[in-house]
């Protein structure tokens, strides 16, 4: 299991780790804008969790700012990146 913040959307990540025989889980948007923007206020697909062996029931992220921080403002968004400037991503395996 490999899991973090790579700076580097899944579609350069994952063909890297795929020669490998890892599979990518999160193929959605993780990091925080910095302004928000026709309603998105997420901007880029850094984080993610890779996989080898192991069986992947769910994946996903954990949207903290619409959950907490709503409606999603420019005010509401630098006060939750005060908390972080990404999502938190998630995997359940067996």
């Amino acid at each position: 299991i490999v899991a973090g913040d790579f700076n580097l959307p899944s579609s350069k990540t994952n063909p890297l780790f795929a020669s490998s025989g890892f599979t990518g889980h999160i193929a959605e948007k993780t990091s925080l804008g910095r302004a928000v923007l026709n309603g998105a206020y997420l901007s880029q697909e850094y984080d993610n969790i890779l996989t080898k062996g192991v069986y992947v029931c769910t994946s996903g992220t954990i949207d903290f700012v619409s959950e907490y921080f709503a409606p999603v403002t420019n005010e509401s968004l630098e006060s939750a990146r005060k908390l972080s400037d990404h999502l938190p991503v998630f995997a359940t395996f067996v």
